[in-house]
């Protein structure tokens, strides 16, 4: 009995042994070549998307700036401005030329304001807009024309702030030209931060009245105080304040 089983043992030994000798020699599974072809195909095709994605974007966001530009929106807002829009694009494509002609434009606009605001006698914020404009494109050569003008006016500001007399051209106020507006605005500003008070010399009382009604209405609601004379020389004089 003991042979038997030792004869037993030694065949099932032996067929484990070959079981794994013909396991040992079959052949391994192989993984499929790399199909570099497809691969690059697929990267290709990821990159386009992301340009057209990016195409898109970029559309957008130029559409957004016109549509602020139009709204005089130039600067404010932060991120939802012209030049917020027109800075985002190109920081996406330093080189669109749209985004580049954009900011072109809100200087100029900048400076249309510039001169709009200075001709209404409003110098601080004529000034604003300037330096916004020159902010963004100091070089620009219409800059150079609008400084002038601005340096001029500034230097009108304070000639008016030290002439206590304005003696009005006569034709100019029978015309009611808009220099004879301009500087009753002007005056009528100064005489609401001094509190000064105001004779109107006019050439008769219907003058008298257009242009204490000028004066009053640059003012806006502060009750201007003095006299209205008729004279032959149309004028106004400003003296100390009243109390």
């Amino acid at each position: 009995m003991k042979t038997y089983g030792r004869r037993q043992s030694r065949l099932f030994g032996g067929i484990i042994i070959v079981a794994g000798l013909l396991s040992a020699c079959q052949p391994q599974p192989v993984k499929p070549p790399v199909d570099k072809a497809r691969q690059q195909m697929l990267e290709d095709q990821r990159r386009i998307e992301q340009q057209q994605a990016q195409k898109r974007q970029i559309q957008s966001m130029l559409q957004r700036a016109e549509f602020q530009l139009g709204r005089d929106r130039l600067m404010t807002p932060a991120r939802d401005s012209a030049y917020g829009y027109y800075q985002a694009v190109l920081r996406l494509d330093p080189a669109n030329q749209q985004a580049k002609s954009g900011l072109q434009s809100i200087v100029i606009r900048y400076i249309q304001l510039a001169r709009d605001a200075l001709a209404h006698s409003k110098l601080e914020l004529a000034e604003q807009y300037y330096g916004h404009a020159k902010r963004m494109a100091p070089r620009n050569p219409l800059l150079a024309e609008f400084e002038a003008a601005l340096q001029q006016a500034q230097e009108k500001k304070t000639d008016l702030t030290q002439q206590s007399e304005f003696v009005l051209d006569r034709q100019a106020l029978a015309q009611r030209q808009a220099q004879i507006v301009e500087l009753l605005q002007q005056v009528a500003t100064r005489v609401k931060a001094s509190d000064e008070s105001v004779l109107i010399v006019a050439r008769n009382d219907a003058e008298g009245r257009w242009l204490y009604q000028q004066m009053r209405k640059a003012a806006e609601g502060y009750r201007i105080r003095g006299d209205i004379k008729v004279g032959p020389e149309p004028k106004i004089v400003l003296h100390p304040p009243i109390y």
